[in-house]
């Protein structure tokens, strides 16, 4: 079932949990959606391109 999952997750262009579970609905394979979820969380593509949000530090106000 994994390597299922790898080769549609790498056939699709490794796509977010949501887009992936609706081409596994579409592809009707029985699969549960947290097993989906793990399987999503333990590719390495996904913290790679996982967006960081940088803080933008103080604020000051230079009028009262």
């Amino acid at each position: 079932m994994e390597q299922q999952l790898q080769q549609l997750y790498e056939d699709n262009l490794y796509p977010g949990l949501n887009k992936f579970w609706n081409i596994i609905q579409k592809k009707h394979i029985d699969v549960s959606y947290s097993v989906v979820n793990d399987f999503i969380d333990q590719q390495p593509i996904t913290q790679i391109l996982r967006e960081k949000k940088d803080k933008n530090g103080h604020i000051t106000a230079f009028a009262p």
